[in-house]
C-alpha cells in the first residue's frame, strides 16, 4: 500500500515533467484527432495498464461524450477474430511498449480503418 500511495502523490510532478518533455507532441496528436470524426474509442492493454484505461474510459466518456470500451486482446491472438474498427480511435497502453498482443491488436485495428495511438513508459 505504501508504494501505491507514494506513486499517487508523485502524479502532479510526473505529469508536469511529461508535459514539459512531450507537450508539443501531445498537442500535435490532439490537433490531429480533433480533425477526425471519431465515433468510438477502444483501449487495449494488459494488467495494470488495463486498470489505468478504466480511468481513461471515465475521462473520455464524461468529458467528450464518446463511448469507450476496453478490448480483449485474446479475441485476436487466441481466437483469430479481427474486430472492425473503422472510424474508431484504438489506444494501446503498455508499460514497455513490447506487449505482443497489444501491438498485434493495434496493427490489425489500423488495417480495418482505425486511427491508432500507443502510450508507453518508454521513449
Amino acid at each position: 500500500m505504501y508504494h501505491m500511495l507514494r506513486e499517487i502523490k508523485q502524479a502532479p510532478e510526473v505529469i508536469a515533467r511529461l508535459w514539459q518533455r512531450e507537450g508539443r507532441k501531445i498537442e500535435k496528436v490532439v490537433q490531429t484527432l480533433k480533425s477526425k470524426d471519431i465515433g468510438m474509442v477502444t483501449f487495449v492493454a494488459r494488467g495494470t495498464s488495463d486498470n489505468a484505461c478504466l480511468y481513461g474510459k471515465y475521462l473520455i466518456e464524461s468529458l467528450l461524450g464518446i463511448p469507450v470500451h476496453l478490448a480483449t486482446p485474446s479475441i485476436l491472438t487466441i481466437y483469430g477474430t479481427t474486430v472492425k474498427q473503422r472510424g474508431s480511435l484504438v489506444i494501446g497502453v503498455s508499460q514497455s511498449g513490447e506487449g505482443t498482443d497489444v501491438n498485434n491488436y493495434l496493427e490489425e485495428s489500423r488495417k480495418t480503418g482505425a486511427y491508432t495511438l500507443a502510450i508507453t513508459n518508454t521513449r
